[in-house]
Order: C-alpha cells, then sequence, then structure tokens
C-alpha cells in the first residue's frame, strides 16, 4: 500500500489528544502492589504464576514486562484504572503488546467486568 507524501504529512500532522486511565510497564516490582492475580476461576494446580523478566531476546534488560511461567496452565491478573472512565461519546482503546518466546500454543483473552461495559 503507497501513500503519498502528502498523506503522509497529513497524518503526522494531525493532533491527537489522549488521556490514560491505566499505564503500566513493570519496571519494577511495585505492581504487585497495583495488580491482582486471579485465583478464584481455576483450580490452584491449573493456575500458573507470573514473573517480570525482560525475556530471553531483549535489547534492553531494564525494559521488562510480565512473563508466564510454566506452560499449559491458566493465568489472569488485573488493575483498577487510575480514575473512573465515562464513555459518552469517546472510545476506550486498550492497548498492549505480546512477545511470543515459546513455539507452543498461545491464547489471550480480554475480559471486561467492569461498569463502563457496553
Amino acid at each position: 500500500m503507497k501513500f503519498s507524501l502528502l498523506a503522509a504529512a497529513a497524518l503526522l500532522g494531525t493532533p491527537v489528544a489522549a488521556e490514560f486511565f491505566l499505564k503500566e510497564q513493570f519496571n519494577d516490582d511495585s505492581y504487585v502492589e497495583r495488580w491482582t492475580e486471579s485465583t478464584n476461576w481455576r483450580s490452584k494446580t491449573e493456575m500458573g504464576v507470573w514473573k517480570r523478566s525482560a525475556g530471553k531476546f531483549h535489547h534492553d534488560e531494564a525494559d521488562t514486562g510480565l512473563q508466564t511461567t510454566v506452560n499449559h496452565r491458566f493465568y489472569g491478573i488485573s488493575a483498577a484504572l487510575d480514575k473512573p472512565f465515562v464513555s459518552g461519546d469517546k472510545d476506550l482503546v486498550i492497548q498492549y503488546s505480546v512477545k511470543h518466546e515459546q513455539k507452543n500454543g498461545l491464547w489471550w483473552c480480554l475480559h471486561q467486568t467492569s461498569p463502563w461495559r457496553r
């Protein structure tokens, strides 16, 4: 797909205003105070444990995230928003990144159980 120089300039010149309701970088172990591991929906033997890691392949060892520790386990974790989100006419954008280092299958599910659910 080709973009004209004018179209690219218009995209780069468009002002964007974003309001963050939750931003987490997992760069230190203090995330355990803000995040809660979900443990009640599966038996303890089926649940895995999260760890903070830069992963096997990284550019900066200090740039860490959450990593699953055991294959074929269930994982769940959640955190409260820093402030309430009222949708009105605004869209809610949830953005996260996943790095696949294992060759087995990986399934992600985003589950929302908040009052702002549509």
